[in-house]
């Protein structure tokens, strides 16, 4: 070997000596520098470097047991990072080309804190970066960073934000991570293998698919499972008194990301819900299962369309406070005040929509409710009313952004234990005239519920009775149309109830008045009125139009039986032949329609009371008078004759003065004339008077015993003076048993 052999040997060895010092020892010692020094001067921390190491033969370098502590102290504040194992493989030519690029990037087991303080500031805000002195030199092209194979393994990292009432805590992980081809190059595209990230004791999300970073798009394949939905909590709090005790989320399909334009494609379910009031034990909103299938939303242009929502078994609770509000207003920390009866359109009127509003289109196709639970009260009335509809089920869409197509829906449910109810119709929300037209019957709804209405407005309980009701409702022109067909069974008022609402018409009347033999109640109730009116009140028409219709029937009552058996006028004056107890030919029918509209009216009792009237005195003068005459022989000398017997000469002599004054010799009215001032003198004893008005009223009693009327249900009242104008009759008059 010749020395200049040996000495190119030598040489070789001490710079191969050289480079391994330099790269086992002084780069690690230089990068370590250099690390603690870039996050002492961007986060205002010393880190802590359990192990840096450096192949400078294969350009792998190790960073083990890495910390960066946190900057603030606090219970929940922990160290910013946590690194067990950090690698990357560097490939050293392509520097040449402005290009970083590392063959492979490895973290193992790092442990990240992400945290929103109270201020809104965060724990990792850097320290911003002096302005540079000098320009970059014109031409000078952008370094290029690729990353060839990327894998992050048993990793975790914590996010808690502070800014709400209720501060968001969402711990992620264990997380891993493997891609490929991650790079800031123009066109370059991305592998992303699989992003997989656990959240609580069950739920996981997982991604996969392609990316590019210029220009930024993505392609990914979204799978969440069992996502827990309580950190949603702190949003709910800034505004609400809300929180979530249970509930997560599954999402499935494909994210798509292309010029400033997102979409998604795929299904979700919300699973195991439950929203609570703060403090209070029940739910105010719960549901098994909110599914929604085939979402297909974007961006560009803002759109959403749904085939289906469907919601299984829901449970809320609507609640009518003292101060007639609902519920829903006692969740929210600052609710709007009550909107007054000024200012209040109908909900049902939808409002023209804004034109220079940002377009947004959205279609759900259909929704579907099954098997749900709606606890009504109402806490205006004493004692407080509530009812409780279940296994409410049916269909309703499609609802759009177009508010002339129409919604149309069919529903069903149970009210209580036995009621039943189903419905279906349409509604056009329209721009300024919506319309809707809906049908619904309800069967077997057990009445006592509505005791306390009854103890508000009509001031009895209800003891028992059942409800059969149908109603068909429509809207057109803003005016407001219902027909109610309304069966009431065995409906029974019980005891009096001390209300200040109560009304004072006579309700058990009107009731008797409707009760069949059957012991039912049916009526027709239309309804109609303008939901632009600032006092509109659907609840106010029906209950109006319901007492109006009550009291109309209590006002005539003969009237309302008389439509029962085929019409008839004056069914409550039987009229009698004046100054006797025989009836007028045409008045024993009326006896016996008012007897067939009682058997139809088995909860009526009727009054019978017999009057005396003007005619009845006139009759019964003449008969006195006529009795007088016919023991006289000739009429008209019997008249002057009885005159002479009966008059003061005074007063006789006066009278042929006049008469002679008026008629001269024409004598033919005299005897007429005389014969009515003989009239005036016979008095009739009111006794007699009353005992004739007494016996007529037993006429008619009698009557009503020979058509089938238990004499039980008959009160015969003693006679009286009618009025003067009137003929001789029997009065009846109706009222509840």
């Amino acid at each position: 070997m010749t020395a200049l052999t040996k000495k190119i040997i030598y040489s070789c060895v001490g710079i191969l000596v050289a480079y391994s010092l330099l790269g086992f020892f002084l780069v690690p010692f230089i990068i370590e520098k250099q690390i603690a020094k870039q996050v002492q001067s961007k986060l205002g921390v010393e880190p802590r470097i359990g192990e840096l190491s450096f192949n400078p033969y294969t350009f792998e370098l190790t960073l083990s047991d890495f910390k960066i502590p946190a900057k603030q102290t606090g219970a929940d504040i922990r160290d910013r990072l946590l690194l067990k194992k950090f690698y990357v493989n560097l490939t050293v030519y392509p520097l040449l080309k402005k290009e970083i690029r590392l063959r492979g990037v490895e973290l193992d087991s790092a442990e990240g804190q992400f945290i929103v303080f109270k201020d809104g500031s965060i724990n990792w805000a850097l320290t911003p970066a002096p302005e540079p002195e000098e320009p970059e030199p014109e031409g000078n092209t952008e370094w290029i960073l690729t990353l060839q194979n990327v894998k992050i393994a048993n990793s975790t990292l914590d996010v808690r934000d502070y800014t709400h009432e209720i501060p968001l805590a969402l711990p992620l992980g264990p997380l891993s991570l493997t891609a490929t081809n991650i790079s800031t190059s123009l066109g370059s595209q991305t592998s992303l293998k699989s992003l997989s990230i656990a959240v609580g004791e069950k739920g996981h999300l997982n991604i996969s698919g392609s990316l590019k970073m210029k220009p930024l798009s993505a392609h990914v394949d979204l799978d969440v499972k069992s996502f827990p939905m309580d950190f949603l909590t702190a949003y709910l709090s800034d505004r609400t008194l809300l929180s979530l005790r249970t509930g997560a989320f599954d999402l499935d399909g494909k994210i798509k990301y292309e010029q400033g334009a997102l979409s998604f494609d795929g299904n979700s379910t919300v699973h195991d819900f439950s929203l609570l009031q703060q403090n209070v034990e029940e739910p105010v909103l719960s549901w098994q299962t909110l599914g929604l299938r085939t979402i297909s939303a974007a961006t560009k242009p803002m759109k959403l369309s749904i085939n289906e929502v469907r919601l299984d078994k829901f449970k809320t609770a609507i609640i009518l406070r003292k101060d007639g509000t609902l519920n829903y207003r006692s969740f929210l920390k600052n609710p709007a005040a009550a909107p007054t009866a000024a200012n209040t359109i109908s909900a049902t009127t939808a409002q023209e929509p804004d034109k220079n509003s940002s377009a947004f289109s959205y279609l759900i196709s259909k929704v579907v409710f099954t098997d749900g639970v709606i606890d009504f009260a109402d806490q205006q009335i004493r004692p407080n009313f509530a009812a409780k509809v279940h296994g409410f089920s049916g269909t309703l869409g499609p609802l759009s952004e177009d508010l002339t197509q129409k919604i149309k829906t069919d529903l069903s449910g149970k009210v209580e234990a036995f009621g039943k109810f189903k419905g279906d119709g349409y509604l056009i929300p329209g721009t300024k005239k919506p319309s809707l037209d809906f049908k619904a019957n309800f069967h077997n709804i057990e009445l006592t519920t509505f005791t306390p209405y009854a103890g508000r407005f009509a001031g009895y309980e209800i003891n028992q009775g059942k409800m059969f009701l149908d109603i068909n409702y429509t809207l057109v022109n803003n005016r407001i149309r219902g027909q109610n067909r309304v069966m009431l069974d065995q409906f029974t008022l019980g005891d009096k109830v001390k209300s200040e609402n109560s009304t004072n018409w006579p309700v058990k009347l009107g009731l008797a008045l409707m009760k069949d033999r059957k012991g039912q109640i049916k009526f027709q109730l239309p309804v109609e009125g303008d939901v632009n009116s600032p006092s509109f009140s659907l609840g106010n028409l029906v209950w109006t139009a319901l007492k109006n219709m009550v009291i109309n029937i209590v006002a005539a009552p003969f009237d309302f039986i008389a439509s029962l058996v085929g019409g008839g006028k004056d069914l409550q004056f039987i009229l009698f032949e004046p100054g006797t107890p025989i009836l007028l030919k045409t008045e024993e029918e009326k006896i016996q329609k008012v007897a067939q509209a009682l058997q139809e009216r088995p909860q009526l009792a009727v009054e019978i009371q017999g009057k005396y009237e003007q005619q009845d005195i006139e009759a019964l003068q003449q008969i006195e008078i006529n009795k007088m005459l016919d023991k006289k022989g000739d009429r008209s000398k019997a008249i002057r004759s009885l005159a002479k017997d009966l008059l003061p000469k005074d007063e006789l002599k006066t009278f042929y003065k006049d008469y002679a004054a008026a008629h001269g010799e024409d004598e033919s009215g005299l005897a007429s004339a005389l014969e009515k001032k003989l009239l005036a003198t016979v008095v009739i004893p009111e006794d007699q008077l009353k005992a004739l008005a007494l016996s007529r009223g037993n006429v008619v009693m009698s009557l009503l015993a020979k058509n089938n009327i238990n004499t039980e249900r008959a009160y015969l009242l003693a006679g009286s003076k009618g009025d003067t104008e009137k003929p001789p009759q029997v009065t009846l008059s109706l009222k509840e048993r």
